[in-house]
């Protein structure tokens, strides 16, 4: 009976602990206007955080990142061109 309580309690942390992390890594095109610098992934645009990480990155090149969401960051925009996206994405490593 200890041995079922221990694995259920090893289970239990596990699963807590694994469901902490943020980042995830993924496979990611290039997008830069003049609106900003963004990760596409499948048919989803996520603006950058911090653009200045790929700034060696041409348009349209891929690249697999680790990122973390964000529900927002702060950014200037360089022009009015309306460019939607889906939300914002900070380079935490280029791999």
């Amino acid at each position: 009976m200890k041995i079922i309580r221990y694995s259920f309690f090893v289970f239990v942390a596990w699963l807590s602990l694994s469901g902490c992390t943020d980042s995830q890594t993924q496979t990611a095109i290039v997008i830069k206007n003049c609106t900003g610098s963004y990760l596409r992934f499948e048919d989803n645009d996520f603006k950058i955080c911090n653009p200045e990480i790929i700034e060696s990155y041409q348009r349209g090149e891929g690249i697999t990142v680790k990122i973390r969401y964000n529900d927002q960051c702060s950014y200037d925009f360089e022009c009015y061109l309306h460019f939607p996206f889906e939300g914002w994405v900070e380079i935490l490593e280029i791999e």
